[in-house]
């Protein structure tokens, strides 16, 4: 099957998944792929034809794609529902509402010429001024005092809880984004459930788990997809790479050591990442003494839960138990997770994450 053929049948398929995940009732068009000069997407009300751009597909990755593509589908609800031949007005802005476009994905053609820093929400001073802080802390925590490296990663711990609750006891304007983390894997360990976990109990940040085409490879691949604001994000997006990255080195280390069972990896990894957040539970325990609100704000953060609906109606919560194979591999793995300590300096392979992360490049 040639790229082509292959993109619109999935793209076909997502049309019809955005329109039943929306319940919205539009007439199917014409789908197409193909060179648009300039151009990411159009939506032409004449000849009934919805066509986004080879390069768009080429060259970004598919949640792209569908933002994109939903943004030509409020094009078309104005068309069809509204009657309309209006471009980016109110009414166009009320379509991309009932079909949660992405903020950065509502602006005009001439807006999205370049996509290069898709999804990025320019920061506040105040939100500077938290990074900075935290940025300052993680630099402590790869001290070798391993009593000044935990007080390091708990003061972190109470900077963004502090933080989240002064922004929602006092209604704080906040903009929200999403960002999907892509593991091009067909499954999810189950010790990555459980960092997913740390990052919705503890980073402020909801996580979503579900699967994102990859049109080079023309198969689904899981993702895990982090919605919040964008300094909670940013920090969520570190911790998981930390995490990541830590748990592999460990578990080199261990294998070396202990073991030569390639079975005892999932044990183990799934102890490492439930020590750590054992450790974070704890001292989130103590915090709550002190600030008997600060566990409610993930709780009463409205707004982000109605982002979190907006992005997807049709949500389902699925419970991932601990399962364990290998217990005594596990109970290595848990007492070195209970160790680690947040630190600046984790690489990501595939871009930069930002001011808290270091490119390998």
């Amino acid at each position: 099957m040639d790229s082509i053929k292959a993109w619109t049948i999935q793209l076909t398929e997502d049309y019809l998944q955005i329109l039943y995940a929306y319940k919205i009732k539009l007439k199917k068009p014409v789908l197409e792929i193909r060179p648009l000069g300039t151009r990411w997407a159009q939506w032409d009300p004449e000849t009934r034809t919805l066509s986004l751009s080879e390069k768009l597909i080429e060259k970004h990755s598919w949640n792209i794609v569908l933002e994109i593509l939903k943004h030509e589908m409020a094009h078309q609800y104005v068309t069809d529902i509204f009657g309309s031949d209006e471009s980016h007005g109110p009414l166009f802005k009320q379509a991309c509402e009932k079909l949660g476009v992405a903020q950065w994905a509502r602006r005009s053609e001439s807006e999205l010429e370049s996509l290069a820093a898709l999804g990025e929400i320019k920061s506040t001073e105040e939100e500077n001024r938290l990074l900075n802080r935290v940025e300052k802390l993680l630099a402590l925590a790869t001290s070798s005092n391993e009593h000044e490296a935990l007080l390091a990663m708990q003061r972190v711990q109470e900077l963004y809880a502090k933080y989240n609750l002064d922004r929602v006891e006092n209604k704080k304007s906040s903009q929200y984004l999403s960002k999907v983390i892509f593991t091009h894997k067909k499954r999810l360990e189950r010790y990555q459930y459980v960092i997913c976990s740390i990052l919705n109990e503890h980073f402020f940040v909801e996580v979503i788990h579900s699967a994102l085409y990859e049109p080079e490879k023309f198969s689904e691949f899981k993702v895990i997809e982090l919605l919040g604001t964008r300094e909670n994000v940013q920090m969520a997006e570190y911790v998981y790479y930390f995490l990541m990255n830590q748990t592999e080195i460990l578990w080199k280390t261990y294998r070396k050591e202990r073991t030569k069972n390639p079975r005892a990896r999932r044990s183990f990894c799934l102890g490492v990442v439930s020590g750590f957040r054992d450790k974070l539970d704890r001292h989130q325990k103590e915090m709550s003494k002190t600030h008997s609100s600060m566990a409610l704000v993930t709780k009463t953060d409205k707004e982000l839960e109605g982002f979190v609906r907006t992005r997807h109606p049709r949500l389902v919560k699925i419970h991932h138990g601990t399962r364990v194979h290998e217990v005594i591999h596990y109970n290595a793995g848990k007492s070195r997770g209970a160790s680690l300590v947040l630190h600046k300096g984790v690489s990501q392979a595939a871009q930069s994450l930002g001011r808290l992360l270091k490119s390998k490049n």
